[in-house]
Formats: structure tokens, C-alpha cells, sequence
């Protein structure tokens, strides 16, 4: 059977694509039959001669599912459809060449979280996630039948092994007799695998995602009360200490000048904040064991967690431990809020990552909600709520972005002063501002490294 017709036998026939030069920018237009599009995950086929031939074989797998995917077709893309963005050139091509005129059919495969799924009426074993691993194997039989596939771009690779956290053997301070939160015990638990949540609120998750990988967590939220011990299902209160912000700060060997105002908050954002809660940076906080009963897999049934909670702002705090205090601890994790931003973005735009960028001060790990991704990081699984947990890479080609800012951070001889973080780590960081920076803290200086730079402006540079 033609792969083309088995596509047809077995999926869901949901639009019809035709594609439209003459706009200002040159996109699809998806005419649904049924409106609106599915939200499912799984795997998507373009087909086009009257839905003989194979063009495209897709995936769909964010958290919208085909719909999601579906707005990147029709947006409008302002530039040159011959250069600029990969796949929009491909489709200029394609499009106003072999597929002049065509109509193509989408069809769509919706695929389960379940290993074992039925696709093209045969029973396939997958990955934890199936979605990449099918889209992997369709393409290559699509090829291996001499599909077409104009409009698609290249084989998805072999897929990775997911790498999960390793298991962290219990510090042996955390299973002595506990004691009161002091500058000794500080420096035990920061010397530990930390996963820090900005603005956290009361959510444990991260314990439930890290277990057995990290003992210590590290919350920081303005607006939470830390009036009691924490509640956290399965968990055992062992000892809850609450902190004055003096004991916050001298048990994490900051001081005050280490945790400054909120420079980096938008004024709505500063005008919400002070109106809610008035007074210094960081308030108090509570210092907390815990034992946690509930059995895990691969985790003994009974686990000690030490949380440090801080009723503080995130960035500053951030700043404080990982960017300017000396020593500087390595931070094992970042959580942020599936629901962010709180108080701030935790993007590529955001003071988080200028901090990161600023300081070097970047985890080993980062979980984060769609479409915060850091560069520099590999994805490795996504959690139960379907954000992306990631890993920093170790590839040297796939550090070359941040080499910019940690350059132009190397001119000082030291991280810029506060107030310069927001105007040098931005998402977009295009060459004359460089040089307008350079001109200012280094003058005369100005293009000894330009032509490092050169490849910020070609356009296959992009952020995510």
C-alpha cells in the first residue's frame, strides 16, 4: 500500500493549506473543515496532488498540540521569503516552484504518553515521549518509499537518551540531629545539590521532580506568609525554625548591600510590589527539615529535604548567592513557575537571565513553562505538568551565543554594576549597542572585538 494512502486510511483529515505570496509576508492559510483545530499532541502529514504524495511529516507536541502548531503557519512573516528564516525560505521555494498551486491536506495521528500506540495500524513500542521518535521513524519510511517531502527539511535525528538527574547521596550534616539555621549550616546547605524557586508560592513540586537527584531547596517569594512550618504532602515536620531577615542574610554569608533595591522590576511591577508589601528586600524567612514518608521510585521511603524559605525578591537574591558572593556556590537547579512570570520574566528577556548572563551564574539544570527556554540548554524530558526540563549543554558550538555577553563582560575585568545588567544581557542583542557600551566604559576600544560579532547579524543566528 502506497505510504500516502496509509496515511489516509489511518488519520484524521482535519484542513486544507493553500499558500499565499502575495501577502505582506508569505504564509500558509488553513482553512479547517471542522473548526477550531484539534488541541491533541501527535504527528502531523501535508499531502498534496489530490492527497497523493507525501510532503511533510510533522510534529506537534507543545502544550496547544496541532492548533498551536498550526498559528505558526498562518502568521504573517515580515521579510525576504527567499532569505532570512530556514523554513520560510524553504516554503518560498517549494511553494512558488514544484508546488506552485497546490492545495495541501493536513492529516493528523493523535498520539497518547503511552510507550506502546497504534499508528498506521500496527502496534509500535516508542519512548517515553513518543512524539519525536515517530516523527523520526515516519519520515525516514517516507524516504525509504521516495516520498516527496519537499517541505520537509531533514531527517529528525536518532533520538536521545533522556538524561534524568542523578541521584544525590543524603549530605551527611542534613542527617545529623537538626540544629537552628547559623552561618556553618549556611554554608552545608549551599555547599549542597540547591534547586532554587523564584517566586514560588507554597508549591513542593520540585521535590516531587528532583527527588533523590537534590536535598535542599531554596524558595524565595515576596507575597508568601512563612507564618508556620510548611505543609507538604507526605512530608514530616522534623524542625521549623523562623528567621528574622538579619539571620536570613547571615546565614547565607550575604549582607545587606549584597540584596539591593528592586532596580530590575517594571514600574507596574515595583508599584504592585511595594503597595503589597512595603519594606526591605528581604523580610524574614523560615528554615525547615523535613522527612518525607511517601515511597518514591528508586527513593528510600524515608528522605530527609532541607527547605530554606525567604520572604524576599527572587532576582536580587539570585544575585546575591550565585552572582557576587565569594565564595560562590554552583546552583544545581532553577524551577520557575509553570504560571510565570511572577514578578518579573524569566525568559531571555528577563532580569533572571541577566543575572545568569551577567554573573555566569548559570544551573545544571532548569525546568521552565514553554517558550523560557534559555539558550544553552538541551531539553531532556518534560515533567508532569508538560514544562520542559532541561539540562546545560556541553557542546562548545552550542555555547557560542553567550560568548557576547561574557565578552563584553570580560572588558570591566568584572561583572557590570547593577544597574547595567538590564541594558547589556538582552534577548536581541544587536552590534551597535554593543559598540555604543564599549564606547562608554571603554572608549577608543571600540572595535577590537567587532569582528568576533560578525555572525550576530546573518540570518541564521537565532536565539531559540
Amino acid at each position: 500500500m502506497p505510504l500516502a494512502e496509509s496515511f489516509r486510511e489511518h488519520a484524521e483529515y482535519l484542513a486544507d493549506l493553500t499558500y499565499e505570496p502575495h501577502r505582506v509576508g508569505y504564509r500558509f492559510n488553513v482553512v479547517p473543515t471542522n473548526p477550531p483545530l484539534t488541541e491533541r499532541r501527535g504527528v502531523y502529514f501535508l499531502l498534496s496532488h489530490s492527497h497523493t504524495k507525501v510532503q511533510k511529516v510533522g510534529l506537534a507536541n507543545g502544550m496547544g498540540g496541532l492548533s498551536q502548531r498550526m498559528l505558526g503557519y498562518t502568521r504573517l512573516y515580515v521579510g525576504d521569503g527567499e532569505t532570512g528564516d530556514r523554513t520560510m525560505a524553504l516554503w518560498y521555494r517549494q511553494m512558488t516552484g514544484p508546488l506552485q498551486g497546490q492545495t495541501l491536506s493536513l492529516w493528523f495521528v493523535s498520539m497518547s504518553e503511552s510507550r506502546t500506540s497504534k499508528v498506521l495500524g500496527e502496534d509500535w513500542t516508542l519512548s517515553w515521549d513518543p512524539h519525536p521518535d515517530l516523527e523520526r521513524v515516519l519520515i525516514q519510511k517516507a524516504m525509504a518509499c521516495s516520498e516527496p517531502l519537499l517541505l520537509t527539511q531533514t531527517p529528525a535525528p536518532e533520538p536521545r537518551p533522556i538524561i534524568r538527574p542523578e541521584a544525590e547521596l543524603a549530605p551527611e550534616w542534613l542527617l545529623q540531629p537538626p540544629t537552628t539555621f547559623s552561618k556553618l549550616v549556611g554554608e552545608q546547605f549551599l555547599g549542597s545539590c540547591v534547586v532554587y524557586y523564584p517566586g514560588s508560592g507554597e508549591d513542593f513540586a520540585p521535590m516531587q521532580l528532583f527527588a533523590g537527584a537534590a536535598h535542599c531547596y531554596l524558595y524565595a517569594d515576596y507575597s508568601t506568609e512563612l507564618a508556620g512550618p510548611p505543609s507538604i504532602p507526605g512530608c514530616t515536620v522534623v524542625h521549623s525554625q523562623e528567621l528574622t531577615a538579619d539571620e536570613v542574610l547571615q546565614g547565607l554569608g550575604l549582607d545587606g548591600a549584597g540584596v539591593p533595591p528592586f532596580e530590575y522590576l517594571t514600574e507596574r511591577e515595583r508599584e504592585q510590589l511595594v503597595h503589597l508589601v512595603p519594606g526591605p528586600r528581604i523580610a524574614s524567612g523560615r528554615w525547615s527539615i523535613l522527612e518525607q514518608a511517601a515511597k518514591l521510585e528508586g527513593v528510600p521511603a524515608r528522605r530527609r529535604i532541607a527547605l530554606l524559605q525567604v520572604k524576599g525578591e527572587a532576582v536580587s537574591l539570585y544575585r546575591a548567592i550565585w552572582g557576587i558572593r565569594n565564595p560562590r556556590p554552583s546552583l544545581f537547579a532553577l524551577y520557575t513557575a509553570h504560571d510565570g512570570p511572577n514578578w518579573t520574566d524569566w525568559s531571555t528577556e528577563g532580569a533572571l537571565f541577566w543575572v545568569a548572563v551577567n554573573h555566569n551564574a548559570f544551573p545544571l539544570w532548569y525546568r521552565c513553562c514553554n517558550g523560557r527556554e534559555w539558550p544553552e540548554y538541551d531539553a531532556q524530558f518534560q515533567d508532569q505538568e508538560g514544562s520542559g526540563v532541561l539540562r546545560r549543554t556541553e557542546d562548545p558550538q552550542r555555547l557560542r551565543p553567550m560568548e557576547l555577553f561574557r565578552q563584553a563582560r570580560d572588558v570591566l575585568g568584572h561583572g557590570l554594576p547593577f544597574d547595567k545588567e538590564a541594558g547589556i544581557a538582552i534577548s536581541k542583542f544587536w552590534r551597535s549597542r554593543y559598540a555604543s557600551f564599549l564606547d562608554a566604559e571603554w572608549p577608543g576600544n571600540e572595535d577590537v572585538l567587532a569582528e568576533d560579532f560578525d555572525w550576530i547579524n546573518t540570518p541564521t543566528w537565532r536565539w531559540r
